[in-house]
């Protein structure tokens, strides 16, 4: 985790979700840019956002999931993956995205 915004507004949402008290929130920049993975907790007088990069380009919706055990905050990419670093048009015949897990 890096950088702690306390107060500022967050942009370029993709996706949100809570669990436990705690928000998640995925940011995207482009295809040439790794996404933003925010995590934070609200009190009455105080919000706290620390930013950890590293997600994929693109990066989407959230959902959660606990499953076997595990806690899994599911997302995926919105460019295909032979677009990455090359602009929008897809190049795969499959227009293939990643989709990833990340445990919590």
């Amino acid at each position: 985790m890096s950088g702690t915004r306390p107060g500022r507004d967050i942009q370029q949402i993709q996706g949100a979700a809570s669990v436990n008290q705690t928000f998640y929130v995925s940011r995207s920049d482009g295809p040439s840019v790794y996404g933003y993975l925010d995590t934070g907790r609200a009190s009455a007088t105080d919000l706290t956002v620390r930013t950890n990069g590293g997600v994929v380009r693109g990066t989407e919706d959230l959902s959660y999931a606990r499953t076997g055990g595990r806690r899994l905050l599911w997302s995926l990419g919105e460019y295909a993956v032979d677009d990455q670093d090359r602009g929008t048009r897809p190049r795969s015949p499959y227009n293939s995205r990643y989709v990833y897990a990340i445990r919590l």
